[in-house]
């Protein structure tokens, strides 16, 4: 009887852990409500308004590495069916080359190395800073 009551619990506790590495895959950095970027650029800072999809899969891009979706995703779990505002994204670049940036969501700032594979949407947000 008791390895039964074992036995159940092992599974309960197993199937819990699917579900919830299950939803952590399916956490898309899409459901933020985006509204508005902050971007500075050595000294230089602008506001843009997201207009279209091709904008908003460019700072998702950006912003999808391990640390973000960690935060956003312990940020929704108590509340996963209801969006995340973002009520302020700044995105900052240090160099010309911008090679180092720095994003703050809410406050919190996370420091990295751009990635290769990430600067051709590195370099769309920056066209918005620099075009009139």
């Amino acid at each position: 009887m008791r390895l039964k009551k074992v036995t159940f619990v092992v599974l309960m506790l197993l199937i819990l852990v699917a579900v919830f590495i299950d939803f952590y895959n399916r956490f898309d950095l899409r459901d933020l409500a985006l509204r508005e970027v902050k971007i500075e650029y050595m000294g230089d800072a602008k506001y843009i308004t997201i207009s279209d999809e091709a904008e908003i899969n460019n700072i998702v891009e950006l912003l999808d590495t391990k640390s973000w979706r960690r935060y956003f995703f312990w940020r929704m779990k108590c509340a996963p069916s209801l969006y995340l505002v973002a009520d302020e994204i700044v995105i900052g670049f240090f160099d010309s080359c911008m090679k180092y940036c720095y994003v703050e969501i809410n406050g919190d700032t996370r420091y990295y190395k751009v990635p290769e594979s990430k600067f051709d949407q590195i370099y769309l947000i920056y066209k918005r800073l620099v075009e009139p």
